[in-house]
């Protein structure tokens, strides 16, 4: 119907051949002859492409579309495309084919509804859930089954079985719905002694599978998605009955990860011990520090024995249901006291503080579980999330972390994850407010491990030395250069900016609590279509651009230019506040000249005339320009400004000038010009370095 455009890379370099066509179940898509710039190269050499271009939240998009013959333009399209980071694999396109139609039923925002699909599936949608009324219809389906193997502790793994599968269509979709549908499956033909892992999984890239929390509520199981097509429901079987359910505890491997660039898989195979993952699913290589490198436990002897000790009483006994929750708690304690390595307990032990401290801050919970994979190293790196596709994100953490180290950079990562409940991970588009807000998330929850009992370690300056106001000359747009690198720095810098909004605008002058700061940002920043930094930021500012220009300019003069140039420790009243140094990275050197800005530097021994033009100065942005001092001799640098930089209402452009490099603080140009002149003067002495600053908004 012209919808939208879904298409798979069939070589590096992203070109499809003409008519090539993939099938997912009844649908059809054809691929007409394009070249997609940038596509199987590294995605930092692609040009930025503004939202207004119809480029999607979603994806990664930062190309261009080229067709092979004039094609009239047609409008911006509304619904996702997602083009992978091409460091990961192009994943295939996971088969599903329809086997035939359930159930259909029309459903309104207004009430909600339910529909059954007559062999186990109920669908239960609250009123509100759908962003429109739809259409639902329920087919059966054959999907293919995950790579993934599972099996009983002291035994062998096996492949997981997919027992039974549905094709959801709810119509036109544009990612996730607004608010979480219920799903249940009767699962009264796959009982525990015989089935003693099920999980339901969906597909919300049509790439790769994510399971999902689920609770045993007698012979249903029920979880909750906001996309749910497809739906399968994995279960290990196994041939002999197991006389108690409680010891049929399964364990799961991936002997590697589809979606993995191969130096994570070489840390293969994987193991976990998260049948029913809450919120996360810890998975550790075999290789990491304490397991044993057969089973990738630390003792699982030890483990049968004491769960032998603790079900002896109930030995041939039949068990009450509030009995068997109790034991299952204490089996999960022996699991991870005998078979997590000591490391991985850490990585466990932190997720969980950060998971309830971050249920303690009114943001919602993200419906999807979060994989996490514990590897030997990331050499000199503490950990990542990746989302290579548009529905399956997963964390990566190093075993060698301290405890300190473990607890910031979980909370960190896992922060990211619940970002995704408001707006899909784009690596380049929506990096820096998710990095900005994941670092002041840090530091706001400083008091809440420091106060625990007992106390938390803590590494509160971790990613402080990664916050540096040089990021502001690329201005609050971002850089110029869209990689990656350079926009992930941007976002460290713009913390700073954030934790200004937050107790400038939305304390002082909203007077509203600094904990409800961030759960308001990520419900606005949500409420829109595209990427939408700059709105996020002006709203935080007060609302609009109007406040957005008065908040940097403020910004500028009272954080990132006051305090002596050259003194880290205690630059800026960030700097003092945090023992950090925001400017340890120099704004005037040739670092940022690789980034698409110029060099900050102004020799005016060797070139008289230096012209500063709109190319030199970004929008939205805090330019540091050094002019270097005349040894032995006095001199003055001659700085002429267009008059058009001030006008007597709206946005301007602001001037601070600093006279030597040991000057605590910056001062506003003072024209020097006489009345009428076309243009307005300022003079710096330059009987050493004088410091000239310019915030554009």
């Amino acid at each position: 119907k012209g919808d939208y455009l879904d298409w798979s890379p069939t070589s590096g370099d992203g070109r499809l051949a003409a008519g090539t066509v993939a099938r997912r179940g009844n649908k059809r898509w054809i691929a007409l002859e394009a070249t997609v710039i940038g596509a199987g190269l590294d995605a930092d050499s692609r040009p930025p492409v503004p939202p207004s271009a119809g480029k999607p939240e979603t994806g990664v998009d930062k190309g261009e579309m080229t067709a092979m013959s004039p094609v009239k333009a047609a409008s911006p399209a509304p619904a996702p495309v997602f083009i992978p980071d091409p460091d990961f694999p192009a994943l295939p396109v996971l088969a599903v084919e329809r086997q035939g139609q359930l159930a259909e039923a029309k459903i309104t925002v207004a009430d909600g509804g339910t529909i059954s699909s007559g062999d186990g599936l109920t669908v239960t949608v609250p009123p509100g859930a759908f962003d429109q009324d739809r259409q639902v219809t329920i087919h059966a389906a054959l999907v293919p089954p995950p790579p993934l193997s599972a099996g009983v502790i002291g035994g062998p793994a096996a492949p997981l079985t997919v027992l039974q599968s549905w094709d959801i269509d709810l119509g036109p979709e544009t990612g996730l719905m607004p608010e979480a549908l219920e799903l249940s499956v009767d699962v009264s033909a796959y009982p525990p002694e015989r089935y003693p892992l099920l999980s339901p999984a969906i597909s919300t890239d049509g790439r790769t599978w994510t399971r999902l929390p689920a609770e045993r509520r007698g012979d249903t199981l029920v979880f909750q998605t906001r996309h749910c097509s497809p739906v399968t429901l994995l279960g290990l079987s196994q041939a002999a009955a197991v006389m108690l359910p409680i010891t049929a505890v399964a364990y799961l491997v991936y002997d590697r990860v589809d979606e993995f660039p191969s130096r994570y898989n070489e840390h293969a195979p994987f193991i976990s011990l998260d049948h029913h993952p809450d919120g996360f699913e810890i998975y550790w290589s075999k290789k990491v520090p304490g397991a044993d490198p057969g089973t990738g436990f630390k003792d699982v002897k030890g483990y049968l024995q004491e769960v032998e000790k603790l079900l002896q009483p109930y030995q041939g006994k039949e068990i009450d249901l509030l009995t068997n929750v109790r034991l299952g708690y204490k089996v999960r304690d022996l699991q991870r006291d005998f078979l997590m390595p000591e490391c991985v307990r850490q990585v466990h032990k932190a997720l969980t503080v950060a998971r309830d401290y971050l249920n303690t801050r009114r943001i919602k919970k993200p419906q999807l579980t979060l994989p996490v994979y514990v590897v030997p190293t990331l050499n000199e790196n503490s950990g990542h999330i990746h989302n290579p596709w548009s529905g399956r994100r997963y964390m990566i953490l190093s075993a060698q972390l301290d405890e300190r180290t473990k607890n910031t950079t979980a909370l960190h990562e896992l922060f990211h994850h619940y970002q995704t409940g408001y707006v899909w991970i784009d690596r380049n588009g929506h990096l820096p407010l998710m990095e900005a807000s994941a670092l002041l998330m840090e530091r706001e929850a400083l008091p809440y491990y420091k106060n625990a009992k007992p106390p938390k370690p803590y590494n509160e300056t971790e990613g402080l030395a990664l916050a540096q106001f040089a990021a502001f000359r690329h201005g609050l747009d971002g850089p110029a250069q869209w990689k990656e690198d350079f926009v992930r720095s941007f976002g460290y810098g713009l913390t700073w900016f954030l934790e200004y909004l937050r107790d400038e605008h939305w304390v002082k002058r909203q007077n509203k609590k600094a904990e409800d700061f961030h759960a308001a940002l990520l419900d606005y920043w949500s409420a829109h279509k595209y990427n939408a930094i700059h709105k996020a930021l002006a709203w935080a500012a007060g609302g609009d651009d109007e406040s957005l220009a008065k908040a940097l300019a403020d910004f500028a003069e009272k954080y990132v230019l006051k305090g002596p140039v050259d003194t880290c420790g205690s630059r800026s009243p960030y700097g003092a506040k945090y023992n950090a140094c925001p400017l340890s990275d120099s704004p005037y050197g040739t670092a940022f000249v690789v980034q698409g800005l110029a060099y900050a530097t102004v020799d005016l021994s060797k070139t008289p005339v230096h012209p500063i033009d709109d190319a030199f100065i970004r929008p939205w942005s805090i330019q540091f320009l050094k002019i270097q001092g005349i040894p032995g001799g006095k001199a003055l640098a001659a700085v002429e400004i267009p008059r058009e930089w001030f006008p007597l209402e709206g946005r301007k452009r602001s001037v601070f000038i600093r006279e030597g490099a040991k000057e605590p603080d910056v001062t506003a140009f003072d024209d020097e010009a006489p009345q009428g002149s076309p243009s307005a003067w300022a003079s710096l002495a330059l009987d050493e370095d004088a410091f000239l600053y310019i915030v554009d908004s």
